[in-house]
């Protein structure tokens, strides 16, 4: 089973919390709820759970059961919350970091859906330009005989035979993007790749990876704060995080904070890392106040995420109507109605 959405967790969460701060008995409050819910897998989660309840395991014990289903940092904070009294405030502060990370993701597929579409709209106009008017003016140019010139040549072959000269080029090429990108993703040193070409994008490429680094510095600091151990938290975070750069990072931070190496140290060391995390966490740790340091953290590179989605709907659409227009002139005006203006010199002499 695949692990549930940010949403999913978000509401199950807030039902743990309810009914903890309630005093309300956890295994029947979350039978209730599974049936309330009907079918689909929070429904199949939650009862699961209750059932683990019922049977004498303990909370994380049970949440454990659902690794398939929830990430592993949710039991592990849930286990810290029963140590040090506190569950229902470190289920508070799970739930705003589901919202948090809600909105990051949010904040990055607007971004990049308003200037898609101005994208493809603008593929579009041109595909209609070239299948509806290119072939009447073909008509004419053939009717005169008129010698072409390479940009109209160019045109009219594309215009007589649009699924082989358009529509199955885009085709080819869409297929084998799509299973470049599904190879890449069934192996980890794919994913690393394409991770790294992301990123490496004008724009996009660091609007998502501010995105995550806030994820992660956001989680970091939920775990560093409930005293999860610092080794256990930096896995927990890299195994929660989209990233696979940070994903590797934190399984080699993890052993060598284990060795004894400061986390500052071993951040640096670390390509998967950038320097601004490296330096806030290495000056955080000799303060005492990692908790605090990572927070800001993310509220750096949640600022720096909104900035760059800003620039991005409002630069990448203009840019798009621009190169619209100038194609689309290229097109009318250049390969269409110039040879036709001649035409109309050459009769009128």
């Amino acid at each position: 089973m695949s692990q549930a959405s940010t949403s999913d967790l978000q509401a199950l969460n807030d039902e743990i919390v309810g009914l903890a701060r309630a005093g309300l008995p956890l295994d029947q409050g979350l039978e209730a709820l599974s049936r309330d819910l009907g079918r689909g897998k929070l429904a199949q989660v939650t009862k699961n759970i209750a059932q683990s309840l019922k049977a004498g395991k303990t909370l994380p014990e049970a949440l454990d059961g659902e690794s398939a289903s929830l990430p592993p940092f949710y039991a592990a904070l849930v286990a810290s919350g029963i140590r040090t009294g506190r569950m229902a405030e470190v289920l508070a502060t799970l739930t705003l970091h589901a919202r948090t990370l809600a909105e990051l993701r949010s904040t990055l597929w607007l971004a990049i859906l308003y200037p898609l579409m101005v994208v493809t709209g603008s593929i579009g106009l041109v595909i209609l330009l070239v299948i509806g008017l290119v072939p009447r003016f073909s008509v004419i140019f053939k009717d005169f005989g008129m010698r072409l010139p390479l940009l109209t040549e160019f045109l009219v072959n594309l215009g007589e035979n649009p699924v082989r000269n358009i529509f199955l080029p885009i085709g080819i090429f869409i297929g084998v993007v799509l299973a470049t990108w599904i190879a890449l993703r069934s192996t980890e040193g794919g994913k690393k790749l394409l991770a790294s070409v992301l990123y490496a994008l004008p724009g996009v490429g660091g609007l998502v990876r501010s995105v995550r680094l806030a994820s992660f510095a956001d989680l970091m600091g939920i775990l560093v704060e409930h005293n999860v151990p610092l080794p256990e938290a930096i896995r927990l975070a890299g195994e929660a995080s989209s990233d696979p750069l940070l994903r590797e990072a934190s399984i080699h931070l993890e052993e060598k904070l284990s060795q004894g190496f400061g986390l500052g140290v071993a951040m640096r060391a670390e390509k998967g890392v950038p320097e601004m995390l490296s330096w806030m966490a290495g000056w955080a740790e000799k303060r005492g106040n990692l908790a605090d340091s990572f927070r800001q953290a993310s509220a750096f590179y949640q600022r720096r995420a909104q900035m760059r989605s800003l620039f991005l709907k409002s630069i990448l659409p203009t840019i798009g109507v621009i190169f619209t227009g100038v194609l689309v002139g290229v097109i009318v005006i250049g390969g269409l109605f110039a040879p036709l203006i001649n035409l109309l010199e050459a009769l009128s002499k």
